[in-house]
């Protein structure tokens, strides 16, 4: 049974020792006693792999060994182990000898059954003092093997006991420590505290369990984690546990996941957490912001209620095929909670958060970026009609000027280089456009008080208009606000495409607010009347088809606004807006 009591009994007379074992088994069904009948019999069974002796009980006098004999011999190995002396032969000479060996205990045998109760008695009471010695005994090894520290204050609040481990948190060693009172590992501004609010909670409530701060032997202080409880007995246990580290940790990670907190809500980007099954679990702000709609009107939706381009069996088999930590990139669809959708750039981590699958997806709305890709594209596109346009355009004023140095050279005629001259002017504005164009955006530079007649005069003389058979009429023009080299730039193209494509006369007339540059010529077809301002558009041979666009480039810069109008002649372009126009 589990609190059996095991007893090897030890005479050399076998009837007696039989006749008390059956005794003590009646007297007590605990007992189990085990009989031989010599001293080395009875080391022997001790020795034994198997010897489950609770308590020894021998006879004093027998062959070989005597009782003190055999008790010096068990306390060799057997410190500890209770043994009674029970022996027909007392004097105070043997109980001495026998206390002084280490006996548990002495009893002289005596006639009649009484003394086997009495016998029984004995055992029962020094094998319960072993037991109860030896429980304290693991209870005291195991708190000074514990990594908590751990005391005893007594009804006086004094340490009565120290553990190593407790003694190395103060510095101290734990003789140094037992019959110190408590105050002395605690700061002064504490103690207060300590005396006020601490311990009358033990005193009341049996415990308490806080954080304190420790004073060390050196001056030097700790957070420790501290468990106070009373036993029945009055004492004080006291646990403690240096955190400060731990403290440390738990601050860094409070400042690291307000931080991150931060970022999620405040991030420029869209951010959600949905599950394995493609549930919402959370978003940030800007993820509501672009959604319009809140976070309890997001949370617990599905993702390709979102995205139009998931359904759940593409989602579930996305990201079964990826990896923890692994990172996915997709351009997709995203639908609004209104019904309007744009295009975003979704990347998605998987994650493990505590044992459970999670993935973070972070969203840029792109439809500013597709915006600019598209006008990259269509920059390019007009890069590639310039560079074809240029190319070719420029090779021809390039072959005539070549042509007329040919023939200046083998005639000797000077007359030719005024025909390079004019292809190389040609050459000049054909690169003059490209590059306005090719900044298209800036500004103009500084504007200057312009007498707009003279300019029309200047500009008809540069492109060779008088050696043409067009002939240039000027109505009464005043003054203008404009940048000179912009407004030169104007008046060259719009009166080059008036002698390419006009008749005998070009005009120029005021307006209230601008002036208009008429030819009378064939005129503009209706059908290409939307198209002459757009750049590479020409319906002439040689022609570039940029120096209308740049026409309307250098109209806009200046905030004016250049249209054709309607006439019974050739084509008529009308400037209007014009700053400073004064008829003089």
């Amino acid at each position: 049974m589990a609190d059996s009591i095991r007893v090897l009994h030890v005479d050399d007379e076998p009837n007696i020792g039989d006749l008390t074992a059956d005794f003590l088994e009646r007297v007590d069904p605990r007992f189990e006693v085990e009989t031989v009948t010599s001293a080395e019999a009875g080391l022997e069974r001790l020795r034994s792999a198997d010897a489950e002796v609770d308590c020894v009980v021998s006879d004093y006098e027998m062959p070989g060994r005597d009782g003190i004999e055999f008790l010096e011999a068990v306390r060799e190995t057997h410190p500890d182990l209770p043994f009674i002396l029970f022996t027909g032969k007392g004097s105070e000479e043997v109980a001495s000898d026998a206390i002084s060996a280490g006996v548990s205990d002495y009893l002289q045998k005596s006639p009649g059954t009484e003394q086997y109760e009495l016998l029984a008695n004995r055992i029962r009471n020094s094998v319960e003092r072993a037991r109860a010695q030896r429980e304290r005994q693991r209870h005291l090894s195991a708190i000074e093997t514990a990594r908590e520290g751990i005391s005893i204050l007594d009804e006086n609040e004094e340490f009565v006991y120290v553990n190593e481990a407790y003694a190395d948190l103060y510095g101290y060693d734990p003789e140094e420590m037992v019959g110190e009172h408590w105050e002395l590992i605690y700061r002064d501004e504490d103690i207060e505290w300590i005396e006020d609010d601490v311990l009358p909670m033990v005193y009341e409530e049996g415990s308490w369990q806080g954080k304190t701060v420790g004073l060390r032997a050196d001056g030097s202080t700790f957070v420790e984690s501290h468990s106070l409880s009373r036993t029945e007995q009055g004492d004080i246990v006291c646990t403690i546990r240096d955190v400060t580290e731990q403290q440390e940790r738990e601050r860094q990670l409070r400042r690291k996941t307000a931080r991150l907190e931060a970022l999620f809500e405040q991030s420029p980007d869209m951010i959600d957490v949905h599950d394995a099954e493609g549930t919402i679990l959370d978003v940030n702000r800007r993820f509501c912001e672009e959604m319009g709609a809140s976070k309890e009107e997001l949370v617990g939706k599905k993702v390709w209620e979102v995205d139009t381009n998931l359904d759940p069996d593409t989602l579930k088999e996305t990201i079964r095929g990826l990896d923890l930590d692994e990172r996915l990139s997709v351009e997709t669809e995203f639908r609004r909670v209104d019904g309007s959708t744009f295009p975003a750039e979704a990347h998605v981590r998987r994650l493990d958060i505590q044992g459970e699958d999670r993935f973070l997806v972070i969203t840029r709305n792109i439809s500013e970026h597709e915006e600019q890709k598209r006008a990259i594209e269509r920059k390019n596109e007009q890069l590639e009609v310039f560079a074809s346009t240029v190319s070719h355009d420029l090779r021809n004023p390039l072959a005539t000027a070549q042509g007329y140095v040919e023939l200046a050279r083998e005639t000797g005629d000077d007359a030719y280089f005024e025909q390079v001259e004019r292809s190389l002017d040609r050459m000049e504005r054909i690169i003059g456009d490209v590059l306005w164009l090719a900044r298209e955006g800036k500004d103009i530079g500084s504007t200057d008080r312009i007498d707009l007649a003279k300019a029309i005069e200047d500009a008809w003389e540069v492109i060779g208009g008088p050696s043409h058979r067009t002939s240039l009429e000027i109505g009464e023009l005043g003054w203008i606000e404009a940048d000179e080299d912009r407004l030169r730039q104007l008046l060259e193209n719009v009166l080059v495409n008036a002698i390419e494509h006009g008749g005998e006369t070009v005009r120029v007339e005021p307006l209230a607010d601008g002036f208009a540059i008429e030819d009378d010529g064939p005129g503009i077809a209706v059908a290409d009347a939307s198209r002459v301002f757009d750049r590479g558009y020409s319906t002439a041979d040689e022609g570039t088809g940029i120096g209308l666009a740049v026409v309307r480039e250098i109209a806009d810069a200046h905030g004016w606004s250049v249209d054709i109008a309607e006439w019974d002649g050739g084509a008529r372009f009308e400037y209007t807006g014009v700053a400073g126009t004064d008829p003089r």
